[in-house]
């Protein structure tokens, strides 16, 4: 069974209310064989390799963050200067994009059935930059892969990264959105992050997690306080208990962006190593579908080029996590 990023779990109650504000095309909540009891909401329209594997070299000594980023903008997640593939689909077939409605801000059903967010978005922007009709359903998370593999949809958008177990059974995009780890501090901190600098620091981070792995590597005499949630490390951090927390960024984000996160802030640059953190959100398609694949991709870096990916990025992340 896939593992559940640790985010799905953090901050729905508040999330929710948000996503009662917006609406994009109503659906209704997964049943229990995962489908979701009604019909794929259609998406209106207008109008390539898998990602590479990086090798898994032996832990450097220490880990540099990139340097953030001015404001809360979205650095460019492909390269511009690469050739993607060309291929087509059938312009009269509706791509089916599978998703679930429990990851908030990625994606949500609000109270009144309508399903929000980054991603059901971006499965919106990529029909629209395609010139495609779409439809957008959703199914349990532990059910995607499989839907997928029985044809019950075309591409599955639901903040996947790419892993051993999902490439067992699909193929997938280049990545169109890195998830850094960061550190937070209470606003006004001086000190900036470093191994020496937190040596003998209170640092909290959700237990079992790459981040609370990551910290133990690269800050082994940080005082660590492992704690059993994101929200957990968060709620010690503006309580005061801690000096630091260090999770993944967009939950962070999001945090700082609500009430209780308003007494702290992102310190130091984003840590984008990909063998704690993956190589970022990824679309899986089926084995083989590689017209389906190359066409996704296209649409992706298109929507890097002309600005809207950024665009979605600011509208769910005011507080950029880069």
């Amino acid at each position: 069974m896939m593992a559940r990023p640790a985010f799905r779990t953090m901050r729905r109650g508040a999330i929710a209310i948000a996503a009662m504000l917006l609406s994009l095309f109503g659906v209704v909540s997964p049943t229990l064989d995962g489908s979701s009891g009604a019909k794929a909401q259609l998406l209106p329209s207008q109008g390539s390799g898998p990602a590479q594997k990086t090798a898994t070299p032996g832990l450097a000594s220490k880990a540099s963050p990139s340097k953030a980023l001015p404001g809360p903008g979205l650095p460019n997640q492909f390269d511009p200067h690469l050739r993607l593939p060309t291929a087509q689909i059938a312009a009269a077939t509706p791509i089916r994009f599978l998703t679930d409605d429990d990851y908030p801000p990625f994606q949500i059903a609000g109270v009144d059935g309508t399903l929000t967010g980054f991603n059901v978005d971006l499965a919106r922007a990529l029909c629209e930059e395609l010139a495609h009709q779409c439809t957008i359903q959703p199914r349990r998370w532990d059910t995607l892969l499989d839907a997928l593999a029985s044809r019950a949809g075309d591409a599955v958008i639901a903040g996947m990264k790419s892993s051993p177990e999902i490439l067992a059974r699909a193929d997938v995009t280049y990545p169109y959105l890195k998830t850094p780890g960061r550190f937070l501090a209470r606003r006004g901190a001086k000190l900036a992050p470093s191994a020496s600098a937190l040596a003998g620091r209170p640092i909290a981070v959700a237990a079992g997690t790459a981040h609370e792995a990551f910290v133990k590597a690269f800050f082994p005499a940080a005082a660590l306080r492992s704690l059993p949630s994101a929200s957990a490390a968060f709620e010690a951090l503006a309580r005061g208990d801690v000096e630091f927390a260090f999770a993944d960024g967009p939950s962070a984000a999001v945090w700082l962006n609500g009430t209780t996160g308003a007494c702290c802030a992102f310190v130091g640059g984003p840590y984008l190593e990909s063998r704690f953190f993956g190589e970022g959100m990824i679309i899986a398609v089926r084995k083989g579908d590689d017209a389906m694949r190359h066409v996704l991709n296209d649409g992706l870096q298109r929507l890097s080029a002309n600005g809207r990916l950024a665009d979605l990025y600011l509208k769910y992340f005011p507080i950029g996590f880069y």
